[in-house]
């Protein structure tokens, strides 16, 4: 019982501090993208080749230079692109509830989108208009992340008004074991598990086509 009270009062403080920092930025009222990934994985996507360009002048591509950024060695590299992130819309959350979820804001009108890395193939007058903000927060799992989702869903509540959050899509990245396939292969489950009851939910391969042709 301690520990189904504790996460929810933790996830509660956590969300709350994700939605006081978005209605400080006036980032409230966007349209909101949650993404739930390893905290350099998004940040390296948008920002590594922009920030390393007087590094490497030829170019390189997204996949290469994730693999140097990886690299111990290239810590320096690794602090220059969070610090040209910061400058370029991106506003790091530490944790402060005690969930261990630390979180990253990234304010989509303010990238350099001259700079970016052409595989991302974006719209630059689409996201000047829509200005999506992604909000990625660290990897939970199970109940945490149930409460924590559940928590960050809600409006945000003061004494003088109420904000609904104006999320548009849940994604999660990665952290998927498997025993076959390769990096970057899409997994499809079979199942849905309600961790902690009874309550599990195969899913058929007639309804997983059914859903791949829905979002098609």
């Amino acid at each position: 019982m301690r520990e189904r009270i504790g996460r929810h009062i933790y996830g509660e403080k956590w969300a709350s501090d994700i939605k006081r920092a978005l209605r400080q930025h006036q980032l409230l009222q966007r349209p909101a993208h949650i993404i739930s990934a390893n905290l350099h994985s998004v940040m390296n996507i948008l920002y590594a080749r922009p920030a390393l360009a007087e590094v490497f002048p030829e170019g390189k591509s997204i996949y290469e230079l994730a693999l140097l950024l990886r690299e111990s060695q290239n810590e320096a590299l690794q602090t220059r692109v969070r610090k040209f992130a910061e400058a370029h819309g991106m506003l790091a959350l530490p944790d402060q509830s005690g969930t261990n979820l630390n979180v990253q804001i990234f304010d989509t009108a303010l990238l350099p989108f001259a700079q970016l890395a052409p595989e991302l193939q974006l719209d630059p007058a689409y996201l000047k208009k829509e200005k999506p903000v992604l909000i990625v927060m660290d990897y939970a799992f199970g109940e945490q992340a149930y409460e924590t989702m559940d928590e960050l869903l809600k409006p945000l509540k003061t004494e003088q008004q109420e904000w609904p959050m104006p999320v548009v899509s849940i994604s999660v990245m990665g952290k998927a074991g498997i025993l076959e396939g390769d990096k970057g292969d899409i997994m499809i489950p079979t199942a849905h598990v309600f961790e902690g009851t009874a309550d599990n939910y195969p899913l058929t391969m007639l309804l997983l086509k059914l859903i791949l042709r829905m979002k098609a």
